[in-house]
C-alpha cells in the first residue's frame, strides 16, 4: 500500500513538475475577462513599458533557473517552493508599482493577479508537499496549468513575453 501512494505522489510531482513552479488561487480570471481588453504594446509608450517590465521579469526568471533543482523530487519541491515565492513576491513589488499607459492598464491588472497567483501556489505547494498530499498537488497542479496558459496568452498578446514565462 506504501509503495501504491508513493508511486501515486511521484507521478503527481511529475505532473506538477510539469505545469512549472508556481501558485494558484484563481484569484486572476481567465482570458475572456481580458481578451481584446489592451492593446499590444506597440506604441512607444507601450514598448518603453514593455521594457521595464522585462528587466524585473528576466531577473525574476534567472533567480529561479538559478535555484532550480535537477530531480523534481516531494523534497527539492518542498525546499524550493517557499524561496521561490518569496522571490515571485519581491518582482510582484516592482511590477505593482509600474505604471502602464492608459491603453494596456487592464491587461497589465490582469498580469499582476496572475503574478500573485503564481505565489500563492508556491506557498500552497510547499504546504501539500510537506503534508505528502498527492491529491492536492494534483488538484493544484491543474489549476496552475491554467494560470500559465492565461499568463502565456496576455503576455505573448501585449509584448510582455519575459513575465509570462513561468518556473
Amino acid at each position: 500500500m506504501r509503495f501504491r501512494q508513493s508511486a501515486s505522489f511521484a507521478l503527481a510531482v511529475v505532473a506538477l513538475a510539469t505545469a512549472g513552479c508556481g501558485s494558484g488561487s484563481g484569484a486572476a480570471g481567465s482570458s475572456e475577462a481580458f481578451a481584446g481588453a489592451g492593446v499590444p504594446a506597440r506604441s512607444p509608450a507601450g514598448r518603453r513599458f514593455a521594457a521595464d517590465t522585462a528587466v524585473i521579469c528576466q531577473r525574476l526568471n534567472a533567480e529561479l533557473k538559478a535555484s532550480k533543482s535537477a530531480t523534481q523530487s516531494v523534497h527539492e519541491i518542498e525546499r524550493l517552493a517557499l524561496p521561490h515565492a518569496k522571490l515571485e513576491l519581491v518582482a510582484l513589488k516592482e511590477l505593482s508599482a509600474l505604471k502602464p499607459p492608459a491603453t494596456l492598464a487592464a491587461d497589465w491588472r490582469h498580469l499582476v493577479l496572475f503574478r500573485r497567483s503564481l505565489a500563492e501556489q508556491l506557498v500552497d505547494l510547499a504546504k501539500y508537499a510537506r503534508a505528502d498530499d498527492a491529491v492536492a498537488i494534483r488538484a493544484l497542479g491543474v489549476e496552475k496549468a491554467r494560470v500559465h496558459r492565461e499568463l502565456r496568452t496576455l503576455g505573448e498578446r501585449d509584448g510582455w513575453e519575459a513575465c509570462s514565462i513561468v518556473g
